[in-house]
């Protein structure tokens, strides 16, 4: 829902299948996802506003964003960096959203997201982003294990690490 306007739709399941043959999520056919894939938008909009500030988290699926809202944290998935476009800029722009905490996955996808979006928000937005891979090295040092062992994402990030981006949020959006 865009403005109140259904513009597309994804199924998913509510956690990945073990099997990897088995879809995670099936989107409506087309190219909606390019223009108006910001899940769930209205909804995450609305708790921004509600919050009195104008700080939005973006992340990569739908489960993500949905763990962040549950914890007050507005969040809209983009639903995959290929879907980015400077149409999503403009639909988050209209919202009043000023500031962007990008928060993608600590994995190779992750970084290759934070890679050919941050630029694109350069001048737009006052952007703060999360870097998960870096955390993730810090707390495999800190265990004693390889980094490849230790897999963050919004959607399985430890609670204390969805508050402290909760008090970013909050943080940036008083730093006005």
């Amino acid at each position: 829902m865009i403005h109140g306007e259904r513009k597309g739709y994804i199924k998913a399941q509510l956690q990945k299948p073990d099997d990897k043959s088995i879809p995670s999520y099936v989107n409506k056919k087309g190219r909606w996802s390019r223009s108006y894939g910001l899940f769930p938008f209205d909804f995450a909009i609305q708790m921004m506003h509600q919050q009195n500030h104008g700080t939005m988290v973006l992340v990569e699926g739908p489960r993500d964003a949905l763990r962040l809202l549950n914890y007050n944290v507005p969040a809209v998935s983009i639903l995959g960096t290929q879907s980015w476009s400077k149409k999503k800029i403009r639909l988050l722009e209209f919202a009043d959203v000023d500031r962007l905490v990008p928060c993608f996955d600590g994995d190779t996808a992750g970084k290759e997201a934070t890679a050919k979006i941050l630029p694109t928000l350069e001048g737009a937005f006052s952007v703060h982003p999360i870097r998960l891979w870096v955390t993730a090295r810090k707390i495999a040092e800190r265990k004693g294990v390889p980094t490849k062992e230790v897999k963050l994402d919004p959607g399985n990030m430890p609670v204390s690490l969805i508050r402290n981006l909760k008090r970013l949020v909050l943080r940036t959006s008083s730093n006005q």
